[in-house]
Order: C-alpha cells, then structure tokens, then sequence
C-alpha cells in the first residue's frame, strides 16, 4: 500500500471545494434561466419566433443547463469518492 501524505489529503479535500462550489454556481445559472422564462419567451416572440419555437429555444437551453448541473454534481461526487478513499488510507496509516 502507498503511503498517502497529508499534502494529498488536502489536496484531494480542496478539488472537493472546487467541484462543489461549481456545482453551486450551475445550479444558479440554471436557476436564473428558470426565473427568466417568461421574458427570454417573450423576448424571442418580439424577435420573430412563434411561441413553440420559443419555447423549443427555451427548452433546449434549460436542458443545457440541466446537464451542465448533473455533469457538475457527478464531478463533485467523483471528488468526494477520491477524498474519503485517501482520507481512509490515511487514517488507517496512523494506526
């Protein structure tokens, strides 16, 4: 078994931070979409589009955000899988 450092724990538990504050900020950007709904609908009606392909246009961005989120919540996940497998190396180094 390779021994695990305590600059690898930290290192490991910071890419955590890092994805999980990622994570939070794509569920705002998709949160904003949402909240915007009715003025980027009406928007793209005052620019020629009919309501289903405002709608459409709508759709497919908030499902872009959507995966941007899920994509951000498994890099998280990922993150966190890494940390407790080196935190447990770690800890049982110290026994």
């Amino acid at each position: 078994m390779t021994n695990v450092t305590k600059e690898q724990l930290n290192a490991a538990l910071d890419a955590w931070y890092v994805a999980r504050e990622r994570a939070g900020l794509e569920q705002q950007a998709w949160g904003a979409l949402t909240q915007s709904h009715g003025s980027l609908i009406a928007s793209l009606r005052q620019n020629g589009h009919t309501w289903t392909q405002a709608d459409a246009e709508f759709e497919k961005l908030s499902q872009a955000h959507r995966g941007a989120v899920l994509g951000a919540w498994e890099e998280m996940d990922a993150c966190c899988r890494v940390y407790q497998d080196l935190h447990s190396k770690f800890n049982a180094q110290q026994s």
